[in-house]
């Protein structure tokens, strides 16, 4: 019907168009009569006004967009001076098959023609990307704009994704993702800059979901451009970060996908060169300013990128374990964006509700026994207005896991005030990890492997490799965990030792329970025939004893424990999350020593607190069944106690942010620090509730072998 077209009658002015556009308007039904008849000049015309065309005429005029590509296929390279005449009307018609991509919801009888054409369109694609000039000339000879070239292979290669169950099949087609690549790394004059963020969206999409098609579009990608991985990566992030300093909410939408879906790339090298480039921060930027754009508006028609933010978060943020990058995201408003989002978090997929609920349920409740992550949530809190929480978090799927995070934030606030004012706290001074002396002077070494424990000798630092168990626990220690933070350890060394505390009349019974004896002496004056771990990688976190008697055969059994352990625990939640205490007499692996002392005076302690009615309402921790455990009071329930929930709290949630003093507000952290300095004032006394009155406890705080 159009092999024999005179190809250079057909490029309508604005003066035809405007005409064209009467016709159709006044006498669609004539109109498509004549295109179905061999007219070119309406053929092109309706491609031009394709989401004008009535719903009855759909099927006629997408058929016949596709029958002038089929017939001008095989004529087109022998067309001689009209070859050029010929492009602009392909570009025209492919820009016409693109356009009638919303008639792909209303009839599936479309979508699938498409798809069944789909391998003869992007034939089509790659043939005029071989006959493609220059940016600033595409086509010599044919007219056409760089800009109206662009839009027409971008639309029609965006159509694959309006094509519901027939997508995956369409992009497993290599030429067609060769060309969506090719036309993200264009850079033309007058490029289309709306449709090269779309670009970038459509191909974030793909690279996310490339485990449906088995294969790895990144390294893809990277071969294809020529760019390699830094300048791969530097090209996204460039974009990413001119769209977030223009403000222009669908341009950072769409850059985020790509630069999100690249940072997702698992097991690539890609993924640690954007790391590197500070992608958490800039995708956090990104979503603080959808989530600020779209609070308050039900129903957001595309929450794709917050939906895979979230999805992927966990993941983008632990590269090998460690909460750095989540720090990073913390800084730049993570919290805020999820406050900001709210109730709309509900209308979400549920893959996206579940991830949000364990972010704030377990991801950053876990990280909260290390002391630079507490303060770096306890600074993010801080820029979040109170009221937002009550009427937004209170009102959607996050109440409870919201709640359940400021529990255990407030449980590691009075963590942190005890432990800064404690013996423990002092980074100037070190324990020898084998024979417990204190460091005075800074003149002890570091393991030079894993840079985490301190030795007073030679003779210390031998012993302990050879019979202390730190051979076996340097070699399998991970690189992210090698020397880190002191403060951290330490703190999160306190925490288990507080743990073990509240817990310790349960593990008792667990220990009778698990030895097969009839009893275990409760004389803590002696060493204890068993330890305790504890895993912080759980909400809750989960508790366990193990044998380790003073028999010659302790310290297999130790060992043995651990490895154990270590298979089948370590690999999935890090070293970090999992302490080992042992009683006085064995060497701990995880560098915590506890006496039989401590142990007395703690158990005095909890017999105080709880004859003068002071009850742990903290949450308790559970045995590997998942049962939860009974607690004794200690010196954090003390701390809690205190608290008035008038001043302190507003609704349900507490007060984390500046407060003044003048309405009778404080902030929460604020009046934890003051009632632990009062407890542990110069006169190294604890405070503790006597029937309303109030009573003192000699804390001991420097017998502390923590």
């Amino acid at each position: 019907m159009y092999a024999n077209s005179r190809f250079d009658c057909v490029s309508p002015t604005k003066e035809d168009l405007q005409r064209l556009m009467v016709e159709f308007s006044t006498n669609p039904s004539e109109f498509v009569r004549r295109a179905s008849g061999g007219h070119l000049a309406e053929t092109v015309a309706l491609a031009m006004f394709a989401p004008l065309v009535p719903t009855k005429y759909h099927r006629e005029v997408f058929s016949l967009f596709l029958k002038f590509l089929q017939e001008a296929e095989p004529v087109f390279e022998n067309l001689g001076s009209q070859q050029s005449s010929c492009t602009l009307v392909v570009i025209k018609i492919l820009g016409g098959v693109g356009r009638s991509s919303s008639y792909f919801q209303g009839d599936k009888t479309i979508a699938l023609t498409f798809a069944k054409n789909w391998e003869m369109v992007v034939r089509w694609i790659c043939r005029l990307y071989d006959h493609f000039k220059s940016t600033l000339d595409p086509f010599p000879g044919s007219g056409i704009s760089y800009d109206d070239w662009y839009s027409s292979i971008a639309l029609t290669l965006f159509a694959a994704n309006a094509t519901v169950g027939h997508v995956t099949k369409l992009w497993s087609v290599s030429d067609a993702r060769h060309a969506l690549y090719r036309l993200w790394l264009l850079d033309g004059p007058d490029r289309n800059d709306r449709l090269v963020p779309l670009c970038a969206a459509v191909l974030g999409s793909l690279i996310l979901r490339q485990y449906e098609y088995d294969a790895d579009f990144v390294t893809e990608l990277i071969k294809f451009s020529g760019l390699g991985e830094e300048g791969l990566a530097h090209r996204a992030m460039t974009h990413l970060i001119k769209a977030l300093k223009s403000g222009d909410v669908e341009d950072i939408r769409d850059n985020a996908e790509l630069t999100l879906a690249l940072v997702s790339s698992r097991d690539h090298p890609m993924r640690l060169v954007l790391l590197k480039k500070k992608a958490v921060p800039f995708l956090t930027k990104a979503f603080v300013a959808l989530t600020c754009i779209n609070q308050g508006r039900e129903g957001d028609s595309d929450p794709i990128f917050i939906e895979d933010f979230l999805t992927h978060f966990e993941y983008i943020t632990e590269p090998g374990g460690g909460y750095p990058h989540i720090l990073q995201s913390l800084h730049h408003g993570f919290l805020l964006g999820l406050v900001n989002y709210g109730t709309l978090l509900g209308a979400l997929h549920q893959k996206a509700i579940d991830a949000t609920k364990h972010i704030i349920g377990n991801l950053m409740i876990k990280y909260l026994s290390f002391y630079s992550f507490l303060l770096g949530v306890l600074k993010a809190v801080k820029d979040i207005n109170q009221d937002d929480v009550n009427q937004k978090i209170d009102r959607g799927v996050l109440k409870a896991h919201w709640s359940q995070f400021e529990c255990y934030l407030l449980e590691r606030s009075a963590y942190k005030a005890l432990f800064e004012l404690s013996i423990v706290s002092d980074f100037g001074v070190g324990t020898c990890a084998q024979c417990g002396k204190r460091e005075v002077r800074n003149s002890f070494q570091k393991c030079a492997g894993c840079g985490n424990v301190l030795y007073c000798s030679k003779d210390c630092q031998v012993e302990h490799w050879k019979s202390g168990g730190h051979r076996a626990t340097c070699k399998e220690t991970p690189d992210d965990v090698r020397g880190w933070d002191r403060r951290d350890r330490k703190f999160s060394e306190c925490v288990a030792l507080f743990d073990f505390y509240r817990h310790s009349t349960s593990l008792h019974r667990l220990a009778i329970k698990r030895s097969c004896l009839p009893s275990i002496s409760s004389d803590h004056s002696t060493s204890l025939p068993y330890g305790c771990s504890i895993d912080y990688s759980t909400v809750p976190p989960t508790l366990d004893v193990f044998r380790a008697e003073e028999d010659g055969r302790g310290e297999d059994i130790v060992k043995a424990y651990y490895e154990r352990l270590r298979m089948n625990l370590l690999s999935q939640t890090g070293e970090r999350f999992f302490k080992i205490i042992l009683p006085k007499g064995n060497l701990s692996l995880k560098q915590i020593n506890l006496g039989g002392d401590t142990l007395q005076h703690t158990g005095d302690n909890a017999k105080v607190l709880e004859e003068h009615g002071l009850l742990s309402r903290r949450s308790p921790g559970v045995d590997r069944d998942g049962v939860p455990m009974r607690v004794i009071p200690d010196q954090i329930d003390a701390v809690l106690e205190q608290l008035s929930p008038a001043k302190v709290q507003m609704g349900t949630h507490f007060r984390w942010n500046l407060c003044k003093p003048n309405q009778g507000h404080a902030n929460v952290v604020e009046e934890i620090d003051k009632i632990v300095k009062f407890m542990l004032n110069d006169s190294g006394k604890s405070i503790v509730k006597q029937g309303g009155d109030v009573g003192l406890l000699n804390s001991q705080k420097t017998n502390s072998k923590t």
